[in-house]
């Protein structure tokens, strides 16, 4: 049989290990992922499949401690300064920079004809 409050223990667990989150956000997470079973099961599914579709909903935990480091002002600087995706390297940031300016360019150029 499911045993739903292992489950959902061991859903918070993973967010304490793999998650960048305090603990008030992790109970937070906790209690919002309650209630969307709860939703879930009012309408008629089982608390397996609830919870399946809640978590999954919830996202995986890297993007939930992104999005709430995004939230929290503690660290709102990290995000605004530093890239912890890494995923943008110089050559890329170059590319971007480009396009920029080019459409910058382009759409100046394209309001002062008329």
């Amino acid at each position: 049989m499911f045993d739903l409050i292992s489950n959902i223990r061991t859903w918070s667990d993973l967010l304490r290990a793999k998650g960048d989150l305090s603990e008030p956000d992790i109970i937070e997470l906790e209690n919002h992922l309650k209630d969307e079973i709860d939703d879930l099961v009012t309408i008629g599914l089982s608390t397996e499949e609830a919870f399946l579709i809640s978590v999954k909903r919830m996202g995986n935990v890297h993007a939930i401690s992104k999005e709430y480091s995004k939230v929290s002002t503690e660290n709102l600087w990290k995000h605004l300064m530093i890239n912890p995706d890494g995923a943008l390297d110089s050559g890329q940031n170059r590319k971007y920079i480009a396009m920029v300016i080019i459409f910058s360019l382009i759409s100046g150029t394209l309001f002062k004809l008329p």
